[in-house]
């Protein structure tokens, strides 16, 4: 690929949050998931573009034991969220323009 030497600026940055030793009960709360993904675009001040999406996914194979997935879009990129009870597992991944 030919340098172009074309100035570039930041766009944004991607937040990526995994957590363990979580509570298994709260990671099978589908209602308080979807109330947080309600909840952080805004209190950001990101401008969702969507209603949020809980839905909760079987086991896949071992290391993925199934649990909830959330998603919304906002203007500036998504929220998503994936809660896995069983490894007492939370990622979190966001796109802050």
């Amino acid at each position: 690929m030919k340098n172009t030497n074309i100035p570039t600026e930041q766009f944004g940055v991607h937040l990526m949050l995994d957590g363990y030793g979580a509570d298994p009960h709260k990671l099978k709360d589908a209602d308080s998931l979807l109330e947080m993904l309600r909840n952080i675009p805004v209190a950001m001040g990101m401008h969702t573009i969507s209603d949020p999406l809980v839905v909760e996914v079987e086991p896949k194979n071992r290391k993925d034991p199934g649990g909830l997935s959330g998603f919304v879009l906002i203007a500036e990129s998504h929220l998503c969220v994936g809660l896995r009870c069983c490894g007492r597992y939370l990622n979190k991944n966001k796109l802050l323009t």
